[in-house]
């Protein structure tokens, strides 16, 4: 049976979790499952044995979030009608959103809703 677990991500260079993935290879690091407890450290030869949950396809791009907080929080970014960061921390998040997000908003959060609606 599949559970869904938090993905700890990371990459050379890369804050945790960020969009900067195809720049700069970001990839799983550690797996936490609060469901049954599972812990596991991922080494370079086994990372990619591992999907993300919260991950969807948009025009030919990856559209993920790393677990339900981070989908939530942009799902509220996303249904906002003047995207603009709130503080210094959630500045430095949405610069990473690449441009295929920002420019296809509407779209963008139509799949960031249905992935939260398949998890609940």
């Amino acid at each position: 049976m599949q559970e869904k677990a938090d993905a700890v991500m990371g990459g050379p260079g890369v804050p945790a979790g960020t969009y900067r993935e195809p720049v700069h290879k970001l990839r799983a690091k550690l797996i936490q499952c609060n469901n049954c407890g599972l812990i596991k450290q991922l080494s370079d030869e086994n990372w990619n044995d591992y999907e993300l949950w919260y991950k969807t396809k948009l025009k030919g791009h990856s559209l993920w979030a790393v677990n339900e907080e981070v989908l939530d929080y942009m799902i509220e970014w996303f249904s906002q009608k003047i995207l603009k960061p709130y503080d210094e921390f959630e500045r430095s998040v949405v610069e990473t959103y690449p441009k295929w997000m920002i420019t296809n908003k509407d779209k963008t959060l139509k799949k960031l809703i249905k992935l939260k609606q398949n998890i609940t």
